[in-house]
């Protein structure tokens, strides 16, 4: 599905936020909302990917590019940038719900995207809890594991060994009182690949999606 809409989003302060709207006929029951990385755009292999796999199940998705790799968002303070974030969430999955009959919603973020995941689950309120996917989750921000040991619902993690904001200890208390499914790629970095081992990061990235694949079959079952 290569066509798409732009929805006139709102976001922090009225400011637009730049978007892509995927819609399935028929008219689907289920919305994706898709947060990109900071330097890690959705046209990227793992955002892009998750996107295809999300739309051949038949999910209407809204795809996000915020714009906080610019100057003046980076020279906000971590709260004020928060806030921008958080604003931006709650506008996307406004106009996102709008757009059809929706039980439930899927979000799915990258980096940066994990702490807008997670500054907007609490605001999400559908007759089906929401389907988490974290790709390289920010899991030494407090924000973003508070809110992953409260995901009850299904979840999927796509994490590097290598990547610095992985840490070890804090996906195992997750998996351990959370119903996560975790794929773990060794040597992977940030981008969950390996500098260097073009071949081996494109086995990565095929086992990576193929396991978010089984996950998204059986979360989306009925």
């Amino acid at each position: 599905m290569d066509k798409f809409t732009p929805l006139l989003i709102r976001g922090f302060q009225d400011l637009p936020l730049p978007n892509r709207f995927y819609r399935q006929e028929p008219a689907a029951t289920r919305l994706a909302i898709l947060f990109p990385g900071l330097g890690y755009n959705p046209d990227l292999p793992l955002l892009y990917y998750t996107q295809q796999l999300l739309l051949a199940h038949g999910v209407d998705l809204l795809q996000l590019r915020p714009e906080y790799a610019t100057r003046a968002f980076q020279s906000l303070s971590n709260q004020e940038q928060f806030e921008v974030m958080a604003g931006d969430a709650a506008a996307a999955l406004q106009a996102g719900l709008a757009q059809g009959d929706y039980q439930q919603v899927i979000l799915a973020g990258k980096s940066i995207g994990t702490l807008s995941m997670a500054l907007l689950l609490p605001q999400v309120d559908l007759p089906l809890p929401p389907i988490t996917l974290w790709l390289t989750p920010l899991l030494r921000q407090a924000i973003v594991v508070d809110a992953a040991l409260d995901c009850q619902a299904p979840a999927f993690y796509l994490v590097g060994s290598s990547d610095p904001t992985y840490v070890p200890a804090t996906m195992s208390l997750i998996q351990k009182r959370t119903p996560a499914q975790v794929f773990v790629a060794e040597g992977a970095n940030h981008s969950l690949e390996i500098p260097g081992e073009t071949v081996r990061s494109l086995d990565i990235l095929r086992q990576g999606m193929g396991e978010l694949s089984s996950f998204l079959a059986q979360a989306l079952e009925g």
